[in-house]
């Protein structure tokens, strides 16, 4: 007889990791397409339900120390998954039902259901984590699922070999990004994704990185200019020395919305360029 996991239903409204990164998703669509009215209402509820200690970002940052933690030996991964699950019962009784339900009625309210659909690349492994916390999963399930991340955690390998959910899932969610909106790169979501919280520290997170962010572009675009293509172009040329007086005009201004567009485009150039 042919062994296979036993699968348990996931509820994607119950993944706190997962309606993190849709929001973060709609915001990126709303400060792409301009629509000024989405991306306050999605900065707005990041803002609320999220905050610095929040039950919410309690649990966000549990997923975190299980989906953004490899190559560590597997003693450690153990470790680290023993203290999660730890933590994910207090929480869990500390309301994260509720707060996760208001969260999903500002949703509804302020912006819409179809947020639930915006894709998230690695849902599969968010959606694996989510199932190894559930209680009522059955104890096998629960320890497969967490022999998986464990061998995740402790190795350099990516997370396309779990499969907690059905392909047919994925490939949904997939289409719905894919027809609504063809994305950003991570850095381009690291500066927004900052963005959105420069008012819980003063900007401060904000400020470093971008810092050391647009010295990384200066150093790209300068190094652009000595390509043939540029450097025999008087036009590209020009235009390239009006980036950089750009990027050099920002150490003086105040970071607002126009400023992290303006970062995002020569971001793009940047990759082009390096590409």
């Amino acid at each position: 007889m042919r062994k296979r996991m036993m699968r348990h239903k996931h509820n994607k409204k119950r993944n706190t990791a997962f309606l993190y990164e849709v929001l973060v998703k709609e915001l990126t669509k709303a400060v792409v397409s301009k629509n000024n009215g989405k991306k306050s209402a999605a900065v707005s509820i990041i803002r609320k339900h999220f905050k610095k200690g929040s039950t919410l970002d309690r649990d966000l940052q549990l997923y975190k120390s299980l989906s953004e933690t490899t190559s560590v030996e597997k003693r450690v991964a153990e470790k680290i998954l023993h203290e999660a699950h730890y933590q994910r019962k207090v929480i869990s009784g500390e309301g994260l039902y509720d707060a996760q339900s208001e969260l999903i009625n500002d949703v509804n309210q302020e912006l819409s259901p179809s947020v639930f659909g915006n894709f998230v690349p690695n849902y599969k492994y968010l959606a694996t984590i989510s199932q190894m916390f559930d209680e009522t999963a059955s104890i096998k399930s629960r320890v497969m699922l967490e022999s998986n991340i464990i061998d995740k955690m402790s190795s350099d390998a990516g997370v396309d070999n779990l499969q907690p959910i059905s392909n047919l899932t994925y490939r949904t969610f997939a289409k719905k990004f894919n027809d609504a909106y063809d994305g950003l790169h991570e850095e381009q979501k690291e500066i927004l994704k900052r963005y959105v919280f420069s008012a819980t520290d003063n900007g401060i997170a904000l400020k470093t990185y971008l810092n050391e962010e647009i010295g990384r572009l200066r150093k790209a675009v300068i190094k652009s200019k000595k390509t043939r293509e540029i450097k025999n172009d008087k036009s590209m040329l020009d235009n390239t020395d009006r980036v950089l007086e750009i990027l050099n005009s920002f150490k003086d201004s105040k970071i607002n919305e126009e400023q992290i567009r303006k970062v995002l485009k020569i971001q793009e150039l940047a990759r082009e360029v390096i590409e």
